[in-house]
């Protein structure tokens, strides 16, 4: 292993993921869905009731990938997962973006501020073609607006 590379095997990777994806949907489940969509009394389904259900899918799931990693933790040739410092730093990166384009929906519109993230993370991850960036970043976000509003009803930010 290089110095500028992190290593994991396949079961260690496993039990991780499965402690965060776990750690990650109780948060969705006991604090980001209340807080972020209303209860309506009388209305079935509830509007929380589609990521509940999610939010619980992904709970037993997450407990399903560590128990997979903890039964292999022994296994010999596991396979190694690797992630060299680009790819750290790009994650960082993605980390923020995302963090931002969450705290930006909330005084600006949807389709501006998805197009400006699309773009960021496109660039970051190699795409240097501007035509495609560019097509990107004017067909999606629209489409994605109008199928959520028009097909699903549903109010974007």
């Amino acid at each position: 292993m290089s110095s500028k590379e992190s290593q994991l095997k396949e079961s260690r990777m496993e039990q991780l993921a499965g402690v965060f994806f776990a750690l990650l949907s109780l948060l969705l489940y006991f604090v980001i869905i209340p807080w972020q969509i209303e209860s309506v009394r009388g209305a079935h389904p509830s509007p929380r009731s589609f990521p509940e259900v999610i939010a619980a899918l992904l709970f037993v799931l997450a407990i399903c990938l560590f128990i997979s990693g903890w039964c292999k933790r022994s296994r010999p040739n596991q396979k190694i997962f690797r992630m060299s410092q680009e790819e750290i730093r790009q994650s960082i990166i993605t980390f923020l973006v995302m963090t931002g384009y969450t705290l930006l929906l909330y005084v600006l519109p949807y389709i501006p501020v998805t197009m400006a993230a699309l773009g960021v993370l496109m660039w970051i991850y190699g795409q240097r073609k501007w035509w495609k960036l560019s097509l990107a970043m004017l067909i999606l976000p629209p489409s994605i607006y109008m199928a959520f509003t028009s097909l699903l009803k549903l109010r974007l930010p």
